[in-house]
């Protein structure tokens, strides 16, 4: 399949606005721990309706970083914290998932299941936007996108009300490179 875009030859980062289209689908996996502590750690992309997926690295350190206790052989089970996933959708607006359960997968993936945990300026009603996906790797040579997060900070105040408001900050950034190794 030929490439969709014009790729320059050589790779770059290029910080997107923090309301890019591509944040509707490529959400913040955020940790929450009791007394208003919070953690990027990650990110997470919808591949369906109540589903998304991130890199097994991700799960890999909440679990080490925060603990989980074994249940058996193939299952573990947090307490203390819970994992989220911060979305912005046009608005710009905002909706929270919580993580429901986690399935590692045989790749570097960890599939997602997701409920709505709460929304700020957002329609209740969902409509669910996703990347186009393919289930192999790129090929070696072929240039690709990538999209993430970097230098997510969470600042937590509180109001003379004792509301709390979750101030997220951070550099959407997107990056082009050619695929060297599989």
């Amino acid at each position: 399949m030929p490439p969709v875009h014009n790729f320059p030859p050589t790779a770059a980062f290029r910080d997107e606005s923090p309301d890019s289209p591509i944040t509707e689908f490529a959400l913040r996996v955020v940790v929450e721990l009791p007394n208003w502590q919070f953690f990027v750690v990650g990110t997470a992309t919808i591949i369906s309706g109540y589903l998304a997926v991130t890199a097994l690295h991700v799960f890999d350190h909440v679990v080490r970083t925060f603990g989980a206790t074994l249940k058996d052989e193939k299952n573990a089970e947090i307490s203390g914290y819970e994992i989220k996933l911060y979305q912005v959708v046009p608005g710009p607006a905002y909706r929270i998932w919580r993580v429901v359960a986690a399935w590692p997968c045989a790749t570097d993936i960890v599939l997602l299941h997701l409920s709505l945990a709460g929304t700020a300026g957002a329609d209740e009603k969902v409509s669910w936007k996703q990347p186009f996906l393919r289930v192999m790797p790129p090929p070696v040579g072929q240039q690709v996108v990538a999209f993430g997060y970097r230098e997510s900070k969470i600042a937590v105040t509180e109001g003379q009300d004792g509301v709390h408001r979750i101030e997220v900050n951070d550099r959407p950034t997107t990056s082009i490179g050619t695929i060297r190794q599989v």
